[in-house]
């Protein structure tokens, strides 16, 4: 199994919200020696898993397609690689999950900074 950045942030997650279930005070004064701001509470179901098996170049496409986007730079490549990987791994996914996807790929894109620069020296 390979390990992306985005399923490891996800078990993160996931040890972190067993953790605190378990013992709340112990993961506040853990957050707090930690120096982790204290945010508003962010559900797991705003992230959704799109599943590891990767899409073909047709699921690809078809993604475009759905989304009305092209693949003109690295913040849209991504989003279409993502939601065509959710769709193969889960053909009836709601609705509410693509938009999700959508959103997760901006964030991931903007933490790997794109490749912009790279593509305007070719």
């Amino acid at each position: 199994m390979k390990l992306t950045k985005t399923k490891l942030l996800q078990i993160i997650k996931e040890e972190l919200d067993i953790l605190i279930e378990n013992n709340p005070a112990l993961a506040q004064a853990l957050a707090g020696k930690a120096g982790v701001p204290q945010a508003p509470e962010e559900s797991e179901s705003d992230w959704v898993d799109i599943g590891e098996s990767g899409p073909t170049k047709d699921e690809v496409f078809q993604a475009a397609e759905l989304l009305e986007i092209d693949p003109v730079n690295s913040r849209n490549t991504l989003v279409l690689y993502n939601v065509a990987t959710l769709l193969r791994n889960y053909p009836n996914a709601p609705p509410m999950d693509l938009v999700k996807v959508i959103r997760q790929s901006w964030e991931e894109d903007e933490l790997i900074g794109g490749d912009e620069h790279l593509q305007e020296e070719k």
